[in-house]
């Protein structure tokens, strides 16, 4: 393997994660996990059982399906993601409609085998790992 140049080849997954993480329990529901989303303006986290242990991750595309015009997967400012205000509508109108229950648990509809990896894991790895 080439060694990177710089700083980029020394890069650890300490140097970009986030240390205050926002976790949900399985048996939560989906309105509670919304509502904590909504707080922290994020649109998932991961998921932990009872022993505290990781056992999936929760985000919008597990609960809402939506698609986006092919406008805005083009703008640069947005990415592929609709802008925040646009997923709050879509979270609100599927409360209102029949296609989910927020009485249902995260676990229910949560995403299993997520990956994860240590602090001390190289930016290389993980970007070989999301391949």
């Amino acid at each position: 393997m080439l060694g990177l140049p710089g700083r980029l080849g020394t890069l650890h997954a300490s140097h970009v994660m986030t240390s205050d993480v926002l976790s949900l329990r399985t048996t939560e529901t989906l309105a509670d996990a919304l509502h904590k989303l909504q707080e922290r303006h994020i649109s998932g986290a991961p998921v932990i059982n009872e022993a505290g242990e990781l056992v999936g991750i929760l985000s919008f595309s597990d609960i809402v399906e939506y698609e986006v015009p092919e406008s805005k997967l083009k703008s640069p400012a947005i990415g592929s993601y609709p802008d925040w205000p646009s997923l709050w509508k879509m979270i609100e109108a599927a409360e209102q409609g029949p296609q989910i229950d927020l009485n249902d648990t995260v676990e229910k509809h949560m995403t299993r085998n997520v990956k994860s990896v240590s602090k001390s894991t190289n930016l290389v790895e993980m970007a070989r790992m999301m391949c």
